[in-house]
């Protein structure tokens, strides 16, 4: 509780108590709150201002007695109970239950009694991170509040972070089982205040491979056991549109932060882009009005695409012009395989992209909103961006296995973990169509292996782009994570405001599951627990990320799952039909290994018990926005 420039704070540290997570406000537990191990939640709800009704929101698909509905909001999150069953939800989505009930619906320890509900105080630490604390003779309830850990400790003790251990162990016996029916290779990490608090990996990095011989590449076959390559801690991923995030956006929030850049800016404005305008446009290929690329009509307004436009994705591009295929791309057509500094050609072909759908009148997830963005950070910092990320982020950050082109960087093979079997062909089921020349145009056919697997990324963008093309470990990625849950802070170095960030997560009003770039809200994968402030992204070769500010808690799950035979032309892989393809089952088996430990800690306060600290408000901090507090170089959502 904040008063004035002090606020009172609980570290929980002694013989009897090992407890990493700091706590509010101690509050005073009335003897009619309490019976035995169960608390009040009326009196939760009243002693930490959230907002209790009844009977308003059905639960689990069945007719419930309005009297048996109690409901609970704190801040942006709505948790649900069914109390004479006993089930529980948290943020209940209609569309997402129906095909997912037994990860939307859970049981809780609760008991209806003289009509009030009681939850066990495992339930209550499992749900709301309510401590509870028997100091001398007196009953205290903490609530969990968010701060910020100078670095990841890269080995925590997972059952004082919160979670049961067997219960995570049961999450490696799913992972393992799912590897041994064919699944390839993953990695997982999973990190609460500030530590690690598990960590599993298991599966092949290379699984397949393909083989030349006398000059011609055999389609790929799997390889004898012994010549396998399992996955470790070290081995490296291709996180596909996860670079998105941790290149792209991480570079926009630091210029953003320093001044160097105003997001409301039109892209045509920029240096080298004058030419994105409707009169550069060209209609070629697949990319023509009623052409099957999808097109529909002449759409103009170019010129008035700012950058935060795509940040939204909502500057009306179209989502994949596949410039590497030249029967799709047609006149766009372009391959530049090793000139990262020769940006001129991409941005040429850019320009002349037509519109998919007038600006900001549709959402269209698109892969070149991205890759205008990553130009556009060259372009302000002078160096390629992954020179840029090197030197002024991931370095700095300890992060010794993130980067751009990992061979060119030294990274042996044998820790990267492969993708795609045969090349970019899908396993001989596309090509990039007839070159003017009459030559096929240059597909990759070995296996992928230490490049990146996306088109445009390897094809076009030399390996290097704001869309795709970064490559990470799960332990790396934990410390961008916990950069992230620290709002820009790491190591005692600001590498973007509180403020920034905080903006660039503002659900959008038209789909609420997007931020800026970040993936937000009800996003489809941050069911099953998660809180609604939980933010990250996904990768198409089978990874997630994800950081809930309001739990503490931070995945990463990396895959190769595209390392797998097509089974469905085109992009029907076999590991796709695995549970742990799908991310959400995963991430919900993550929050349901909390422990519902309902030991009463017995702490000795020594005499100071509160630390007493100055707490400056992020509004106040020289320069960090406008007048109305918001970030200077972000525009107001949908200005």
């Amino acid at each position: 509780m904040v008063r004035g420039d002090t606020s009172e704070v609980w570290i929980l540290h002694d013989d009897n108590c090992e407890d990493p997570a700091t706590y509010g406000r101690a509050l005073s537990v009335p003897s009619s709150a309490a019976r035995g191990n169960r608390m009040n939640v009326d009196w939760l709800a009243k002693a930490f201002g959230w907002i209790v009704t009844r009977g308003q929101t059905p639960l689990g698909g069945e007719a419930v007695s309005p009297a048996d509905l109690l409901s609970v909001r704190r801040g942006r999150d709505l948790d649900v109970f069914d109390t004479r069953r006993n089930l529980f939800t948290r943020n209940f989505d209609d569309e997402f239950f129906h095909d997912n009930p037994e990860i939307m619906i859970e049981t809780v320890d609760g008991q209806m009694s003289d009509g009030q509900y009681w939850l066990s105080l495992g339930a209550v630490r499992r749900l709301w991170d309510i401590r509870v604390v028997r100091v001398g003779g007196q009953l205290l309830a903490l609530q969990r509040i968010h701060v910020g850990y100078d670095s990841l400790v890269t080995s925590g003790d997972a059952e004082s972070l919160g979670f049961d251990k067997g219960k995570l162990s049961e999450i490696g016996t799913w992972i393992n089982d799912q590897v041994k029916r064919g699944f390839s290779g993953t990695s997982v990490l999973v990190t609460r205040h500030g530590q690690v608090a598990w960590r599993h990996h298991a599966g092949q990095a290379l699984k397949y491979s393909t083989k030349v011989v006398g000059g011609s590449v055999r389609p790929a076959h799997l390889l004898p056991a012994t010549q396998q390559i399992p996955v470790t801690t070290s081995t490296q991923f291709d996180i596909a549109s996860n670079t998105k995030m941790y290149a792209a956006n991480l570079a926009l929030q630091m210029l953003v932060s320093q001044g160097r850049i105003d997001m409301s800016r039109r892209v045509c404005t920029l240096p080298g882009w004058q030419a994105f305008r409707d009169e550069s446009t060209v209609y070629t290929g697949s990319w023509t009005v009623g052409g099957s690329g999808g097109i529909k009509d002449r759409y103009t307004g170019k010129d008035t695409i700012r950058l935060i436009d795509l940040m939204h994705h909502r500057g009306g591009l179209i989502p994949d012009p596949q410039y590497p295929n030249a029967e799709v791309a047609g006149d766009l057509y372009l391959q530049n395989l090793d000139d990262v500094a020769n940006r001129a050609e991409a941005i040429d072909r850019i320009c002349r992209t037509p519109l998919m759908h007038a600006p900001r009148t549709e959402r269209a997830y698109s892969d070149v909103d991205y890759m205008i963005l990553g130009l556009v950070v060259e372009q302000i910092v002078g160096q390629p961006l992954h020179q840029y990320l090197q030197d002024g982020v991931y370095r700095s950050l300890g992060l010794r296995h993130t980067g751009f082109r990992p061979l060119d960087q030294g990274e042996s093979r044998t820790l990267i973990a492969a993708t795609e079997l045969n090349g970019n062909t899908r396993d001989g089921n596309v090509d990039f169509g007839i070159l003017p020349d009459g030559q096929p145009a240059f597909i990759r056919t070995e296996t992928v292996w230490g490049r990146v697997q996306d088109e445009k990324a390897f094809y076009t963008m030399s390996g290097v782009s704001g869309h795709a093309g970064l490559f990470s470990t799960a332990d790396d990625l934990g410390v961008l994570l916990q950069l992230m849950s620290n709002e820009g802070i790491y190591d005692g170095r600001e590498y973007f405001r509180p403020d920034v960030l905080r903006h660039v997560l503002v659900p959008d009003d038209d789909d609420a599951t997007y931020g800026l770039g970040w993936r937000t809200n009800k996003y489809y994968y941050f069911h099953g627990g998660p809180s609604v402030a939980a933010f990250g992204h996904t990768g198409w070769t089978g990874t997630i990320t994800m950081v809930d500010p309001v739990r503490d808690i931070q995945i990463v799950l990396l895959t190769n799952m595209r390392h797998s035979p097509v089974v469905e032309p085109p992009n029907g892989f076999a590991a796709g039909a695995f549970p742990l393809a799908d991310y959400v089952g995963l991430i919900s088996q993550v929050y349901s290994a909390l422990s519902e430990d309902d030991r009463i800690a017995q702490v000795t306060v020594p005499e100071r018990s509160a630390a007493h600290t100055s707490t400056p408000s992020p509004t106040n901090r020289p320069g960090s926005g406008t007048s109305d507090g918001h970030p200077r170089g972000l525009p107001h959502t949908g200005a």
